[in-house]
């Protein structure tokens, strides 16, 4: 994610750099234009030698330098920092050529030192101040112009002034790196953090063995429910499923067998509902299904289904024998409570035990 984040801003500095050496080259011209004004009253040889050598070639090639960086950034997905910087590069050694009579012009070598420190590479920066220095040691040696203003005690300045400006940026890395490390692991442990909430989340709301709403979260949605359904009369039904004989099973088959049984019944109820119901394990062997904005007849169908998606399954742990439920199911009516929804389809499902069990019973309207 830090990585990510870093290389947009990349990106956008990029292009902020590029902006930035198309104004230098634009003072550059406003320069060299106040200078014509200055040597008009020159003969025409020596306006014609500056127009040519000091304005017009140097501008060509300075716009010929930035066309072909433009057509590289916009034609290539991911900015190449080696070429940003040697763009900076060519352009201040084509201004200290054009302008080697200026005193301290050598020290716009600094702006390519500068600009290298944005890409956060130790390699970057070595890579631009070796070609600085090593490009002005080779312009000081076959420029006399260069060598008339620059003194040997300017050239030691030189030189100590673009090292300290190295030292100064390796620091500025270094403190940058160690900062994006830190703001990296910091996000990293945040969203270690954000994962366990929301493991510890669901393991609060859901029970273990099953994977279905648990008894607690259960109620905290039929309260909301209740309520909803108060306010603006939404059809809202629940279903009590209860496994029949599942004492026996655990008597005679053991507990392991019996915890299989309630996780397949439980995978049956869920896969046999829409994802607008909401099922739950209420306690022991009882599910319960809570049905909204559908008709009754639509829950009772569902729960039917289930009925006998449940009993028609063989259970091999059982010898191959079948599993049944019973199921009682009752609709909200308004001005009732969610304590008497709750009652009624528990009366309904001890009705369906009472009168032969594997069977749904539902609530007349």
């Amino acid at each position: 994610m830090i990585n990510a984040i870093l290389t947009e801003r990349i990106n956008y500095w990029c292009r902020l750099i590029l902006n930035s050496y198309w104004i230098l080259i634009v003072i550059s011209i406003a320069a060299e234009l106040t200078c014509l004004v200055v040597i008009i009253h020159q003969t025409p040889e020596e306006i014609v030698y500056f127009i040519w050598i000091r304005m017009i070639l140097p501008t060509v090639i300075l716009l010929v330098i930035m066309a072909i960086h433009e057509y590289i950034h916009r034609t290539w997905q991911k900015p190449n920092a080696y070429f940003i910087v040697l763009t900076g590069v060519s352009i201040t050694s084509v201004l200290i050529i054009v302008n080697p009579l200026i005193h301290g012009i050598a020290y716009v070598f600094a702006l390519p030192l500068l600009v290298s420190l944005f890409f956060y590479q130790m390699r970057v920066l070595v890579i631009t101040l070796i070609c600085v220095l090593v490009l002005f040691f080779i312009m000081y040696q076959f420029s006399s112009s260069l060598q008339a203003s620059n003194n040997l005690l300017d050239l030691f300045a030189f030189f100590f002034t673009m090292i300290s400006l190295f030292v100064v940026e390796v620091g500025l890395l270094k403190r940058g790196l160690s900062l994006i490390d830190y703001l990296g692991k910091t996000i990293q442990s945040e969203q270690e953090l954000l994962v366990k909430t929301a493991v510890m989340d669901k393991l609060s709301k859901t029970d273990a063995l099953t994977d279905l709403y648990n008894h607690k979260t259960f109620h905290e949605y039929l309260d909301e429910l209740v309520e909803q359904s108060e306010v603006n009369l939404l059809p809202l039904h629940l279903a009590i499923v209860d496994i029949d004989n599942f004492k026996s099973i655990n008597d005679t088959y053991g507990h392991a067998v019996g915890d299989l049984i309630l996780k397949r019944v439980a995978k049956v109820i869920s896969e046999a509902v829409s994802p607008s119901e909401i099922v739950a394990r209420y306690g022991g062997e009882e599910f319960t299904i809570i049905f909204t904005e559908k008709s009754l007849l639509y829950a009772f169908q569902t729960a039917e289904r289930i009925r006998m998606l449940i009993h028609s399954a063989l259970q091999p742990e059982m010898e191959n024998k079948q599993v049944s439920v019973s199921i009682g199911l009752s609709s909200y009516k308004k001005g009732s409570n969610k304590s008497l929804l709750f009652t009624e389809s528990d009366t309904l499902l001890y009705e369906a035990k009472r009168t032969g069990k594997n069977k749904t019973i539902m609530s007349t309207l």
